[in-house]
């Protein structure tokens, strides 16, 4: 006789929202082992994960995880037009843009942030070629959407959706001033199928000149330390933020 209803102890073995945690660190431990001269490297202290290179320019990373498939590749579902994900990332980035606790309450004080700040969504969601946004952000860089045309463009799209946190997600984002709105989503990117990060640390890992047969020790001792230090940071409410000088 086949048992129909899952068990509590399976329920909680099959409860996999710890995984977008993990994502998190190992993103985060990828772009650790990629910086570089006058780089750093923070993890929940700017975004999610962001990186200050040496230009005055900072990456700000919003990552999401998936573990659900699509049942024609089996592969991370896209990336689509109306992803929640997608609407709340870059909502949460408007509000960002308009903190008035970073003295950013004015207009031309978040234009001058927008400026130095690269906004990317990382997932391992996968590319979706009908993802109306991306190609709203590709007619803004070629310079088909006007900035006192992109409000009407945004609520065109999310207008699609029946879904009221899309709709307030919108609201959000079109609160912007044309000016930094239109220069807000010039600046966003999409880093998608990031689906075998580790995979991307131990190449990482390789790429400081270790000999192969090296690469795996030298990566679960740079994981487990950062780990630790991460832990100690954490308990003592200290940011951690990592520069290519400490690392090194």
């Amino acid at each position: 006789m086949m048992v129909q209803d899952c068990t509590v102890s399976d329920r909680t073995a099959a409860d996999k929202s710890s995984i977008g945690f993990d994502y998190q660190y190992y993103f985060f431990l990828w772009k650790v082992l990629c910086l570089q001269p006058n780089q750093s490297v923070g993890l929940e202290y700017k975004d999610d994960v962001h990186t200050d290179l040496d230009n005055d320019i900072q990456i700000l990373y919003q990552l999401k995880h998936t573990v659900q498939k699509s049942k024609s590749t089996d592969k991370p579902v896209n990336l689509t037009s109306l992803d929640s994900d997608l609407w709340k990332t870059l909502s949460n980035w408007a509000r960002l843009i308009q903190d008035s606790n970073a003295g950013r309450s004015q207009p031309h004080e978040q234009l001058k942030f927008v400026q130095k700040t690269i906004f990317v969504l990382a997932s391992n969601k996968s590319i979706s070629k009908y993802n109306s946004v991306s190609s709203l952000i590709d007619k803004i860089i070629d310079g088909e959407i006007l900035s006192s045309n992109l409000k009407d463009e945004i609520r065109k799209i999310s207008e699609k959706s029946n879904s009221e946190n899309i709709k307030n997600y919108s609201e959000s984002i079109t609160k912007l001033s044309d000016d930094v709105l239109f220069n807000y989503f010039k600046n966003v990117h999409f880093e998608l199928e990031q689906e075998y990060i580790i995979d991307k640390c131990r190449d990482a890992t390789k790429a400081k000149m270790i000999e192969d047969k090296d690469v795996e020790i030298a990566f679960k001792l740079i994981d487990s330390t950062i780990k630790e230090d991460n832990f100690i940071n954490i308990k003592a409410n200290e940011k951690i933020i990592i520069s290519f000088e400490i690392f090194i």
